[in-house]
């Protein structure tokens, strides 16, 4: 028994050794590099926050997205609204608030024609898309 422990303990030495001391070496091509460092640089350079919008629809229908679009814009021209193809939905969107509290008034007075709004967090907001009140 213990010349099998010792046998057992020799392999795993042996084989957990080019692990401990082995090194490896990556070559990427110079194109991979520069697009590499691009991201990084645009990641960088791009702020996004997260945040609360206002979800108005979820179909996936487009033209009943559209519609919709168009109905918000004519009575709320001063609430930006935009949509995002998420597939199969296309939703639609309005405001950009940095905090739940701040979309809740907003929510209440969208609520009157669009029965359907709810509050949705995102991470992806601009920081000057914010709504300031």
């Amino acid at each position: 028994m213990k010349s099998f422990k010792f046998i057992l303990l020799a392999l795993f030495i042996i084989f957990s050794l080019p692990t401990l001391f082995g090194q490896a070496n990556l070559l990427e091509d110079y194109e991979i590099s520069q697009m590499m460092d691009k991201f990084t640089f645009d990641n960088k350079t791009t702020q996004r926050v997260s945040g609360w919008r206002i979800q108005i629809l979820a179909t996936t229908d487009r033209r009943k997205m559209e519609d919709e679009q168009r109905k918000f814009m004519a009575k709320y021209p001063e609430i930006a609204v935009d949509w995002i193809h998420a597939k199969p939905y296309y939703k639609l969107k309005a405001g950009a608030f940095a905090t739940k509290s701040q979309a809740l008034p907003v929510l209440h007075r969208i609520k009157a024609d669009f029965p359907g709004a709810f509050p949705t967090k995102d991470n992806s907001i601009s920081p000057r898309e914010l709504v300031g009140l």
